[in-house]
């Protein structure tokens, strides 16, 4: 076999290089160890070339190896064989390791070592999934655009706390900061949603060129007579948003403002719960219509200020609702603005010097299912004497159940009781009565909830208030009939969806969003308030079976980065909450390279930046839409060889390989282009994936919400052919492409220089022919010209040329 070492203008070391490599694949051996760097070494990591996948499919058919982790240091694996045998306790393989041959000695260590691994390496897995809502000052003046034409909801004139005066006083801090404002009354008291829906279509029609909506309405707080724990203003809210959507407004977002529903320090008090009921509401807002919603602002208006008070809200105001598109979530006040941000709660300074554990007797509402049956055995081995189930639907009080019977054992007494916490007078009777039999309630685990699932379009008032009634109504049952004093904790049990939102938990997010607030408000008055806001934990199959959609929403909750929390990790985390004292925190096993790009997906928020892996995972995502062209380019060449009607079938056949690959299935099996993308399965998570598939595949900036816009394969289709190709020609896009493509192949090229001259002209043929003009050619008054134009060395090299003699 011959290879070639020498070309015109190549003899250096690179095609030395690629002379010995077009050796090596075809049998020849090569020692290439001098030009490689160490195994394992930085350098080799960064020389390393991820294989490529099957055109079609991006899919490899071999199995991967994964390799033990290394730090690049030859200790590295002896001290994962270390760590393993110690997680084992496998002594002998343990004594081979140290060399050590009495196995007495070690045998006496041994389970103190394991279980101080097990807890160190449970303590940084716990510590890395617990989250808070920071609120940090915006630092700088923030830039707001033209101040634009305002509709401001206020709400009525009536007894009661209104709000109008708080409303009126922000709508003209507004219009002093130079916006137009036109005032719009809403009573939800009074009017439904077609009525406000009508409302605002007249203020529309009045004033066609409003730029957006700013909802003071949640400033209204007299209680809604027809509906337990909701304020008229909370309830107007969520009529004012379903009605703007009914009505869809073109480009006019919705602000919904409140008034002491957050704190953003230790010293900013949250003065109002009730209004954080609308900080779920918006956020779910947020997830469901990102075009039509805006964001939140708390306000900072301290009682009995007026009007002319406010001067200091006019531009933060206005720069609030105009400036970083991105920025949605606000709390303004006289000394500051402030964003909100999650972020990782910081590793303690210290541990503890001793865990909290429970004692005397605990109660469980909620005490139906199997989070109950965890709770129980963790508090019954934590040291509590008695514990208490609540539940509902219990028909008769019981001590003989398999949970009482297991806990026996350790001396504890397990008893279901049969009481509905949301009925005040039940839960009297039951803690006067345990406290009649000497039992000291010293913690309360409160996870009772009512879930109804429904998008916030379809939310009514009714299920709103359920939902308040089993969280909020509850809480406030147990804070008015318990003893403070003897309390060591009272542990609400909320959710995520209130801390970042969740499409169809309109009122679940109020209910526990609230919570949130009543505990951070209890917990500044002395109480031992602690509100805990859960990811899904993980359910037993019996529960899965019983539990309505559970199945989806599992595997839903995977595809978009929350997996569920095994529960003995999740006790671990309630056990650190509770030891560090810290009055809230959220609980989530994020996967943030899943979780940041499907909470983006529709709509930029920085609400999660303040945590690195999410900046990093936006960033990888964003990278991963970016193409090199060479897919596209082929693809290209393809339909443009391809009359119109089979561009629509090869692009077809695309889409749906695509998509049968981002949902996992055989290559060979077939989906039905017109098939709807969410019946296929397709969605958030997937949608992206597949989006940036397409992305890469076409060389085109396609939207985030593709599927969502062309909800079918063959929809798809035909939008990508009228992207590429347009009237059977190419578009202004494909020709960039071809041209790109011509120009890396012309870089690249080892032509001769005849065979140069005649691509030269060529081109020159190509470029008059789309500008209208006349190729040139090297004859004639060209020909003359640059021969009087040219150096010596041109003119001979010119001569050697044409006389076939090399220069």
């Amino acid at each position: 076999m011959v290879v070639g070492s020498l070309r015109r203008g190549e003899g250096g070391a690179q095609r030395w290089v690629t002379a010995l490599a077009e050796a090596w694949v075809r049998g020849v051996g090569v020692d290439w160890s001098p030009l490689l760097p160490a195994a394992g070494s930085r350098a080799a990591r960064e020389l390393a070339t991820e294989l490529p996948t099957y055109p079609f499919q991006h899919r490899r058919y071999w199995l991967e190896s994964t390799p033990a982790e290394s730090g690049g240091r030859p200790a590295d694996a002896d001290e994962l064989r270390f760590w393993e045998a110690v997680e084992a306790e496998d002594l002998q393989s343990l004594g081979s390791l140290l060399e050590v041959s009495d196995d007495q000695s070690l045998q006496a260590v041994l389970p103190a070592v394991s279980q101080w691994r097990r807890r160190t390496r449970e303590r940084s897995t716990v510590g890395s999934w617990l989250y808070r809502a920071a609120w940090e000052r915006l630092t700088g003046a923030v830039a707001a655009r033209e101040a634009g034409s305002w509709l401001v909801v206020l709400p009525p004139k009536a007894n009661g706390p209104s709000g109008l005066a708080d409303a009126t006083a922000v709508a003209e801090a507004l219009a002093r900061a130079g916006a137009e404002v036109h005032r719009v009354t809403v009573d939800a008291a009074a009017q439904d949603r077609a009525a406000i829906a009508a409302t605002l279509q007249g203020a529309f029609a009045e004033h066609p060129d409003a730029d957006g909506v700013l909802s003071l309405l949640a400033l209204d707080e007299r209680p809604h007579r027809d509906h337990f724990g909701l304020t008229v203003g909370v309830a107007g809210t969520l009529l004012l948003t379903q009605a703007l959507v009914d009505i869809a407004p073109d480009d006019a977002r919705l602000w919904a403002a409140t008034s002491g529903a957050v704190g953003v320090s230790e010293t900013d008090p949250s003065d109002h719960p009730a209004q954080a009921q609308l900080w779920g509401i918006g956020q779910v807002a947020a997830v469901e219509h990102p075009q039509l919603w805006g964001g939140l602002l708390d306000i900072g208006i301290p009682p009995g200020e007026h009007a002319t008070d406010l001067g200091w809200l006019d531009e933060p105001l206005l720069a609030a609702l105009t400036g970083d598109a991105d920025e949605d979530q606000f709390a303004l006040r006289p000394d500051g603005t402030f964003v909100r941000r999650l972020t990782r709660l910081p590793a303690p300074t210290r541990e503890p010097a001793e865990p909290w554990t429970p004692r005397d007797t605990v109660l469980i509402t909620g005490g139906a299912g199997t989070m109950a049956e965890h709770l129980a055995r963790w508090a019954a081995r934590g040291g509590a004497r008695r514990v208490v189930l609540l539940d509902q639907d219990a028909t008769d009080e019981t001590a003989d159940t398999p949970l009482a019977a297991e806990l026996a054992e350790l001396d504890v007494t397990v008893t279901l009781v049969p009481c509905d916490p949301t009925d005040r007078a039940q839960l009297a009777g039951l803690i006067k009565r345990l406290t009649d039999e000497g039992d000291t309630i010293r913690a309360v685990l409160h996870t009772a909830a009512t879930v109804e699932l429904a998008a916030l379009t379809e939310t009514t008032l009714p299920e709103l208030t359920r939902a308040l009634l089993a969280k909020v109504g509850v809480a406030q049952h147990l804070d008015e009939l318990l003893d403070r004093d003897a309390l060591d904790a009272v542990v609400h049990f909320t959710s995520v969806a209130g801390v970042w939102g969740s499409g169809n938990h309109t009122g679940y997010a109020a209910a526990n969003a609230h919570l949130d607030a009543l505990a951070r408000q209890r917990r500044a008055s002395g109480a031992p308030d602690i509100s805990v806001a859960w990811a899904l934990w993980e359910m037993s199959e019996s529960e899965i079976s019983a539990t309505p959609n559970a199945t989806d929403a599992i595997r839903q909750a995977r595809a978009g980065g929350l997996p569920p929390l095994p529960p003995e990790l999740a006790l671990a985390a309630l056990g650190q909450v509770l030891s560090r004292g810290l009055p809230f925190a959220a609980v989530a096993a994020v996967d943030w390279g899943r979780f940041a790009p499907t909470f983006t997906l529709a709509r930029p928020s920085r609400l999660i930046e303040g945590v690195l892996e999410a900046r990093a995972a936006l960033t990888a995502a964003q990278e991963e839409e970016s193409t090199d062209g060479r897919e596209s380019e082929e693809l290209r060449a393809r339909l443009a060889a391809l009359p119109v009607e089979e561009q629509q079938a090869e692009l077809t056949r695309l889409v749906c390989g695509y998509a049968g690959s981002v949902l996992g299935h055989a290559p060979d099996e077939n989906l039905e282009p017109q098939r709807a993308f969410k019946d296929l399965g397709i969605e958030s998570m997937t949608a992206i994936d597949l989006r940036n598939r397409l992305n890469r595949a076409t060389g085109l900036k396609l939207p985030a919400t593709l599927v969502f816009e062309y909800p079918t394969p063959a929809a798809l289709a035909e939008h990508l052919r009228a992207e590429i190709v347009r009237d059977g020609t190419m578009s202004v896009a494909t020709l960039h492409a071809e041209l790109d493509r011509m120009d890396r192949g012309l870089s690249q090229a080892t032509a001769s220089e005849a065979e140069r001259a005649q691509i030269a002209q060529r081109l020159e043929r190509m470029l008059a022919a789309w500008t209208g003009a006349e190729a040139k050619s090297d004859t004639g008054e060209d020909f003359a010209d640059k021969l009087e134009s040219a150096s010596d060395d041109e003119v001979f090299e010119f001569l050697h040329r044409e006389l076939g003699k090399p220069s």
